[in-house]
């Protein structure tokens, strides 16, 4: 079994952000668009926003004005951080995942003027949503534990 390093995520992980599910790419664009929304950064205009990709309606429809929808670039930058925090399998140390998404910006050859705050915004949601999915397991799988002891207690 070969073993996956760091390096070869952040050089596959341009690559991987297509295979993004359209659940995943919707998530993307609404944290894309909250970013926006709090770094005020600039958003799309009203033209560039019909040939957007997925997410948008999912924006619009529970947005009640508050968030942007993101450059095409943020959106973009964003599925291939998300897509490496995805495919690393230890998510035990942020220092990692933001050094890799500053290498992942340099790639790019994005300028927004404050990468370090973007960058941050992406890990902080990235990792609660990781948590609050691991948390979640947990909780099913201690509610099926139960499950199980009160039959077998019963029996």
């Amino acid at each position: 079994m070969a073993i996956i390093t760091d390096i070869d995520l952040l050089d596959s992980c341009f690559a991987m952000a297509t295979d993004l599910n359209d659940e995943e790419r919707s998530s993307v664009y609404y944290i894309s668009g909250y970013i926006t929304f709090k770094e005020d950064m600039p958003s799309v205009t009203d033209i560039e926003l019909i040939e957007c990709e997925v997410g948008s309606e999912f924006t619009d429809l529970v947005s009640r004005g508050k968030l942007k929808h993101p450059l095409p670039e943020l959106f973009d930058l964003g599925q291939y951080m998300y897509a490496f925090f995805k495919n690393r399998k230890q998510k035990c140390c942020s220092k990692v995942f933001l050094e890799a998404y500053r290498h992942i910006y340099e790639v790019c050859g994005y300028e927004f003027e404050n990468i370090s705050g973007i960058i941050l915004r992406f890990n902080n949601t990235f990792f609660k949503g990781f948590a609050k999915k691991e948390t979640d397991n947990i909780k099913k799988d201690n509610t099926l534990n139960m499950k199980k002891r009160r039959k077998l207690t019963s029996t």
